[in-house]
């Protein structure tokens, strides 16, 4: 039986978190159920995947048999305030609302 292990991201998993995400980006998903497989609106690029990997404390993967599976993100108001200092396009989008 495949154990999952959930970890903080490291740099190296960027590649792996960055394919995931491009598969979960709308409208390219194979399948209407939303609700089970989630879903992206916004997928940032390798570089700001990158960025966030190593500022975030909060960034974690998801492993099953040696391979990453899934991940989650979150910010906390420093990364907010970190990232914003960048021309970053998910920052910006979530500053605006607020």
């Amino acid at each position: 039986m495949n154990d999952l292990k959930i970890r903080r991201a490291e740099v190296t998993d960027t590649e792996a978190v960055y394919k995931i995400a491009l598969s979960a980006k709308l409208p390219d998903l194979p399948s209407p159920n939303f609700e089970k497989t989630g879903f992206l609106i916004f997928v940032p690029t390798v570089t700001e995947y990158k960025k966030r990997i190593k500022l975030a404390k909060h960034f974690l993967v998801a492993i099953v048999s040696k391979t990453i599976v899934g991940y989650l993100m979150s910010y906390n108001r420093i990364d907010i305030e970190v990232l914003g200092k960048t021309e970053d396009p998910v920052i910006k989008k979530i500053r605006s609302k607020y």
